[in-house]
């Protein structure tokens, strides 16, 4: 699961057991292995330290719903005392980020309960506007998104900062596989030498456009549109061959 699956899990079973967690406003999840909580949650320990319960939830990679299991574990109360902290200057190690901080900030535009988080895509401590039409076409069928990088850190004199930048990174553009296929193809061109309608039942690619395309799809997610439901497949070789 990356971390996308894990938040969409997490928060969906937050929302069927409001029993355990009550608010969902009063949590904080790093869409990984942390979550910080303003209350303490009513679990029913299996041991002394942690709490399991399985949940049945299905991703869009898969055609049905999976059982997954949440382990919870209580590690203690956490407190940022930055008024009584010792004046001096900090090594690299108390440099780093101030994790529940970290989550707390970046929970807006990457938790599903909030409607914000439909219009960012979430890359670790950065945070991708997704354009409602073409972003910046770096052709090859890439377009260039902009966004934000935010990290809470601890500077000199023990103070909590924020570090935030403008950060832009490379997405494939929300279009058909045949027509990022075929930006593939034509690469820079000025002008367009493949094109989706040139396609026929024998149609066959070369060689040197195999050779080309293949590094550049392997590993590539797909969402499929012949079906009522949205999944999603992994390129994990290429056909010369029209199908």
């Amino acid at each position: 699961l990356n971390c996308d699956d894990s938040r969409e899990i997490f928060w969906a079973y937050v929302v069927k057991r409001s029993d355990i967690f009550g608010d969902p406003f009063k949590l904080a999840y790093d869409g990984r292995s942390a979550l910080f909580t303003v209350d303490k949650l009513s679990l029913k320990q299996v041991s002394e330290e942690a709490a399991l319960d399985k949940f049945s939830f299905k991703t869009v990679r898969e055609n049905k719903p999976s059982e997954v299991t949440i382990l919870i574990k209580p590690t203690g109360l956490v407190h940022l005392d930055f008024k009584n902290a010792e004046s001096g200057l900090l090594d690299e190690r108390e440099k780093g980020a101030i994790q529940f901080l970290d989550i707390l900030f970046a929970q807006g535009r990457s938790c599903p309960l909030f409607e914000l988080s439909k219009s960012f895509k979430a890359v670790k401590n950065s945070f991708y506007f997704i354009p409602e039409g073409a972003g910046v076409d770096v052709k090859y069928g890439i377009d260039l998104w902009r966004g934000l990088f935010i990290s809470a850190r601890v500077i000199d004199g023990f103070r909590p900062g924020i570090n935030i930048d403008v950060s832009h990174s490379c997405f494939y553009k929300h279009q058909s596989l045949i027509n990022l296929i075929c930006d593939i193809l034509n690469g820079d061109e000025h002008q367009a030498k493949f094109h989706p309608r040139q396609l026929k039942i024998d149609t066959r690619l070369k060689p040197e456009h195999l050779r080309l395309l293949i590094p550049e799809l392997k590993g590539v997610s797909i969402h499929t549109t012949h079906r009522n439901q949205d999944r999603i497949y992994r390129i994990k070789d290429i056909s010369g061959t029209a199908a």
